[in-house]
């Protein structure tokens, strides 16, 4: 993943990567100005494509978001890092194919995060 991603330009690096995430309700309907809000809504969009790929964790637009979500939670940028678990894998473990599929694709600092959320939250097996 792109070495200067940080926490004030990865709206911009992730619009570059997925263009097509404008055009969808999901990014209407999150503040794309609040990064909070916008990943939310970026995740759940990433979620739903999960939902309907007939193979999610080969799907290429999942495998992408996935490579990104992962620089997010291993990157120095403790903000950035934070919006990665905060967002990101908060919101992934809310249904049981996006759970698998975040087991599935983390990395090791996303998957040591991924057992620390479950901890307190998330859909169960």
């Amino acid at each position: 993943m792109n070495e200067t991603l940080t926490f004030d330009n990865v709206i911009q690096e992730t619009l570059a990567l997925f263009p097509e995430y404008i055009q969808t309700d999901h990014y209407k309907h999150n503040d794309p100005d609040l990064v909070f809000s916008f990943f939310f809504g970026f995740t759940s969009y990433v979620m739903e494509t999960i939902n309907t790929a007939s193979e999610p964790e080969s799907d290429p637009l999942i495998v992408q978001a996935f490579q990104l979500f992962n620089g997010m939670i291993e990157s120095a940028d403790s903000k950035l890092s934070n919006l990665g678990v905060v967002e990101v894998i908060e919101t992934l473990v809310q249904e049981k194919k996006s759970k698998h599929i975040a087991q599935k694709l983390l990395r090791h600092a996303g998957q040591k995060y991924l057992q620390e959320v479950l901890k307190f939250t998330g859909v169960k097996d």
